[in-house]
């Protein structure tokens, strides 16, 4: 049984939710802000919010969205998406 939220099917990480063209774009501006870091602590925790608060940070709106809605909000989605 997959897990749904808002329409959309939760993935288990955001390899699975962007593109190559999304990663070359969250590296060029991850390296234009080097002041923003990303938590990969509250990652493993509460993918979907540290994702989108990162992508945000970045200037990544639209793909600080689609991790809002793709990803995982907290360690509980993700233990019921590995026992379906």
């Amino acid at each position: 049984m997959a897990i749904v939220r808002g329409g959309n099917q939760l993935v288990s990480s955001s390899a699975e939710i962007f593109t190559s063209e999304d990663h070359a774009r969250i590296t060029a501006a991850s390296r234009a802000r080097s002041d923003v870091a990303f938590d990969e602590v509250a990652a493993l925790r509460t993918p979907g919010p540290t994702w989108s608060t990162y992508l945000h940070a970045l200037g990544l709106p639209d793909l600080a969205d689609r991790a809002r809605v793709r990803l995982p909000a907290d360690i509980a989605d993700v233990a019921a998406r590995t026992r379906d």
